[in-house]
């Protein structure tokens, strides 16, 4: 296993951990940051493409498998609906960053934002239908609560962004 990949796997454990017991603090108006998801939206976004493809979709399959474990570990959802969200999420990000694929930058914010738009609603209404149905309880009111789950989610994951993109430019 190489070190890129222990050193992902400690980070996603320890962001899972930040998330569930510390994150939940600093709430705004009920909606709370999602690191884990932006990390691993993050990771899977710049994941090398040097690599061969098979490779890279083996890495996005087990860190999607061990981040829907880890987040299942914290959730009242029955376990595997964080993994299986992931796992759809992962491949859809690779799947649309091949049919998005520009010569000129191949990592726009335009495909970032668009992309984590599409995929962090995704996962939110995947869950929230998920908690509905295995719970019998309706959710929260979705209008607000995902709108401002949303914002405060992407303001974080374009600074990532940014500050990822330098990182590149730089090696």
């Amino acid at each position: 296993m190489s070190f890129k990949i222990i050193f992902f796997t400690i980070f996603f454990f320890i962001l899972a951990i930040i998330q569930a017991r510390f994150l939940t603090y600093f709430s705004i108006w009920g909606s709370n940051l999602n690191l884990v998801f932006i990390s691993f939206f993050v990771y899977i976004f710049f994941n090398n493409k040097r690599s061969s493809v098979q490779y890279i979709v083996n890495q996005n399959i087990y860190f999607a498998l061990l981040i829907g474990f880890l987040l299942d570990c914290f959730s009242a959802l029955p376990f595997g609906v964080n993994v299986i969200s992931y796992l759809i999420i992962g491949f859809f990000i690779k799947k649309m960053q091949y049919n998005l694929a520009e010569k000129s930058d191949n990592l726009p914010i335009s495909y970032f934002v668009l992309l984590f738009i599409i995929t962090f609603i995704f996962n939110e209404l995947f869950l929230a239908l998920s908690f509905y149905i295995f719970n019998d309880i309706y959710f929260v009111n979705l209008n607000w609560f995902l709108l401002i789950s949303f914002l405060y989610n992407l303001i974080i994951a374009c600074f990532i962004f940014y500050v990822f993109k330098k990182l590149q430019i730089k090696k």
